[in-house]
């Protein structure tokens, strides 16, 4: 469901948004999710002293007047009103409809593109299960574009915060994850042909943050090489009652958290992505708590440096 906002025109909805939606339309397993149009964004930071602030994030060089500029405007879309149509979206109950719990992401133009990915500058926030924490959720999303440190990635990448650029929001329902992983087509460290796959026990911030030690599968063509395991010494699991992230020690495991039969079903899937995508790509990737479960994908981007290739079919949507 894709939510545009009818009193400004439609912006886009960012590289996460986008390849969501490209994975979805693929017939790549994905959870459902809800994408806001960036116009949602570009309508909390209107008018002539916000934008007086944004200039100054892309030209000031008085570290200070940064700072200020950075909080003026991250103060200016918490304190905002949501958007007439985010309005008409949450009356929708989309919680419920997603499944019960969400993940709020950020999907800001400049993510996740062919030569610069912002990968952890913004913020996400997991396990969202209430409507007035959606709204906090949605705010703060949409706030941390103004964080000090993305400002300042944007900057170095001579990305223009006067211009155009906006920030989009996936929603997208919770998998309370039994394994979580990151893989990609190229080795990410030589950049040659190859599968790589990494994996570790629950949620995927302790894994995307380097916290743990992961499972590591190498590929070569469709053959797996090698194969180490990781200290994976905790893990972050959602409590579903109380709708709550927590830490829990888990002793180390002289197995990995998943077989080799099912990093070659990833890597398989991730070479054919890449084949459809048009570059090599880095995807993340979860398992959810069950028996009977099977391998869902929850983001794909361009691996950057990885290729000279750009994935056409998206930049045509920013």
């Amino acid at each position: 469901m894709k939510i545009l906002d009818e009193h400004s025109s439609s912006l886009g909805f960012g590289g996460k948004g986008t390849s969501l939606d490209w994975l979805r339309s693929e017939g790549f397993p994905c959870p459902d999710f809800d994408l806001l149009d960036a116009g949602n964004w570009a309508e909390l930071v209107a008018g002539e002293t916000l934008s007086r602030a944004r200039t100054t994030l892309s030209y000031s060089e008085d570290q200070l007047a940064f700072s200020l500029a950075c909080h003026r405007l991250q103060a200016a879309v918490l304190a905002a009103p949501l958007p007439a149509a985010v309005e008409e979206w949450l009356a929708g109950g989309p919680i419920e409809r997603l499944g019960g719990a969400v993940a709020v992401r950020s999907s800001a133009l400049s993510e996740d593109g062919a030569s610069t990915s912002s990968a952890g500058q913004y913020e996400s926030v997991l396990g969202v299960h209430t409507e007035a924490h959606l709204r906090q959720a949605i705010h703060q999303v949409l706030g941390s574009y103004y964080g000090g440190r993305a400002a300042l990635y944007r900057r170095a990448r001579e990305i223009d915060d006067a211009g155009h650029l906006a920030m989009g929001v996936v929603v997208q329902a919770m998998v309370d994850a039994e394994v979580c992983g990151i893989a990609f087509s190229h080795n990410p460290v030589t950049g040659r042909p190859g599968a790589t796959i990494e994996a570790s026990w629950g949620l995927g911030p302790p894994l995307v943050s380097g916290e743990v030690e992961p499972d590591r599968f190498e590929f070569d063509g469709g053959e797996c090489r090698s194969v180490s395991v990781g200290r994976k010494e905790s893990e972050l699991r959602l409590d579903s009652v109380a709708g709550v992230l927590r830490d829990t020690e888990r002793p180390a495991a002289e197995e990995p958290c998943i077989p080799t039969a099912t990093a070659t079903e990833i890597a398989a899937s991730v070479l054919e992505m890449e084949d459809r995508y048009g570059c090599p790509v880095d995807v993340e990737w979860a398992i959810p708590i069950g028996d009977e479960a099977e391998v869902v994908y929850l983001q794909i981007r361009p691996a950057t440096g990885a290729g000279p290739s750009s994935p056409v079919k998206l930049l045509s949507t920013y």
